[in-house]
C-alpha cells in the first residue's frame, strides 16, 4: 500500500488529540537508528536548511526561510505567522532538556526566541490536548556529550579542535554515541506518554533538523555548504495502529510538509493557512523533490545556497559575495579539521 493511503487510512481510523515532534539534532539519514525505524513508517525527508535556526522555523510553519525570514540566531519570527505554537485550543511546548543548557529557566533556549515563543513545559506536565516538541542533542557537537563530559555543552570549539589530531574514526564513533543518547531520550519520551496513558491518542513524529558533516568534502560540522550529508535527515510516524514500514523508496517528504500533514491529521481546514508544504494525505503519492534554502550574511556581504533534491540527489546553486566565499573556502583550507575522507559510515 503507497504511504499516502496508509495515513489517509489511519485518519479514518484514529482521532489524534496530542503531537509530540522530537527533534535529533544534527541526525543524518544514513546514521538514522533501526530501532526507531522499526517503531513506525519512515520518510526519507528533505530538510528546509542546513542550520537548525532556519530549518526549525520551517518545520512549525510549513514555509522556507525566505518566507519565514529566519536565517539566523539573531532574526525573529513574526508572531503573525501561523504555526503549530499557535493552534487553538492546544497546550503548546518547547523543551530543550539537553540543549542549551546554559539557558534559564530549564528548558529555555535560543530556539524560543527566534520563534517569540515562551512556553519550556517538560512532557509529564503538559496538559492534554498538547502539541510538544522538543530539541535533543542528537548529534550535535561536542558528539556523544554527557553532563560527565570533559568539554561544556556548547564547546563545540575545544571539541573539534582536540579531535582534529585523532583518527577521524573516533570522530565518527563520538557522533554515533551522541545518536544512541538521544535514542535513550526519546525512549524515555515514549514511556512518559505510556505512563500517562496517552500513546493511543499521540501522534509521535521522530525527526531532525538537518544532518551532519563527518569528514566528507575534508569539513566537519553543518551549516557549511549544501551537500546530501546535510539535506538528507529521517522522518517517522509513530503510533500503535501505524505499520512498521520504510518508505524511503516512494519518494520524499519535505520539512514544509509537516506542518499541513499535521494540521490534517488533527482535523484542521488546511486551505486557510498559508504553507509552501503539502499534506501527504491530499495525493495520490510522496512528492519526487524537495527544495532546501540557506543564506549567510556577513557585514553586508551575504551567500545564498538553493537546491534542490530528490531522493538520490540534487543540484545547488550559490549565489552571492565573491569576497565572503574566498574568505569562507580559506578558513575551511587553513582549518585544523581540514582532512580528507577516509573510512566508512558507522550505521547503528
Amino acid at each position: 500500500m503507497e504511504p499516502v493511503e496508509v495515513l489517509q487510512e489511519f485518519k479514518k481510523k484514529v482521532r489524534i488529540k496530542n503531537v509530540v515532534i522530537f527533534i535529533s539534532d544534527s541526525l543524518r539519514w544514513d546514521y538514522t537508528p533501526k530501532e526507531v525505524k522499526d517503531l513506525g513508517i519512515t520518510f526519507k525527508t528533505i530538510a528546509a536548511s542546513i542550520f537548525t535556526a532556519s530549518s526549525i522555523p520551517s518545520m512549525v510553519t510549513g514555509l522556507y526561510p525566505y518566507n519565514h525570514g529566519v536565517y539566523s540566531f539573531s532574526d525573529r519570527m513574526s508572531k503573525v505567522i501561523p504555526s503549530l505554537l499557535s493552534l487553538p485550543k492546544f497546550n503548546t511546548s518547547i523543551w530543550c532538556e539537553n540543549t542549551w543548557t546554559d539557558w534559564k529557566p530549564k528548558g529555555y533556549s535560543q530556539i524560543h526566541e527566534i520563534l517569540q515563543f515562551r512556553s519550556a513545559i517538560p512532557l509529564e506536565e503538559l496538559s492534554t490536548p498538547f502539541i510538544y516538541i522538543e530539541d535533543e542533542k542528537g548529534g550535535h557537537c561536542p558528539y556523544g556529550w554527557t553532563e560527565n563530559d570533559i568539554y561544556s555543552e556548547s564547546d563545540c570549539i575545544s571539541f573539534f579542535e582536540d579531535y582534529s589530531k585523532r583518527p577521524l574514526l573516533e570522530l565518527r564513533e563520538r557522533y554515533a554515541s551522541g545518536i544512541r543518547r538521544s535514542l535513550e531520550m526519546f525512549k524515555k519520551r515514549i514511556k512518559i506518554l505510556e505512563e500517562r496513558d496517552l500513546l493511543n491518542d499521540t501522534l509521535i513524529i521522530f525527526t531532525s533538523d538537518h544532518g551532519e558533516i563527518l569528514g566528507e568534502y575534508g569539513l566537519v560540522g553543518h551549516g557549511n555548504v549544501m551537500v546530501p550529508e546535510l539535506v538528507y535527515v529521517p522522518t517517522i510516524f509513530i503510533h500503535p495502529e501505524l505499520p512498521k514500514e520504510d518508505y524511503s523508496e516512494y519518494g520524499v517528504l519535505r520539512h514544509v510538509d509537516l506542518f499541513p500533514t499535521i494540521l490534517d491529521l488533527l482535523g484542521f481546514d488546511i486551505t486557510i493557512f498559508r504553507t509552501e508544504g503539502i499534506s501527504i494525505l491530499r495525493f495520490k503519492s510522496l512528492p519526487q523533490y524537495g527544495k532546501s534554502y540557506y543564506k549567510l550574511v556577513r557585514s553586508n556581504h551575504y551567500l545564498i545556497e538553493k537546491g534542490v533534491w530528490g531522493k538520490n540527489g540534487g543540484y545547488v546553486i550559490r549565489e552571492g559575495s565573491r569576497r565572503l566565499w574566498i574568505m569562507r573556502t580559506l578558513m575551511y583550507i587553513f582549518s585544523p579539521l581540514f582532512k580528507p575522507y577516509t573510512g566508512e559510515t558507522i550505521y547503528l
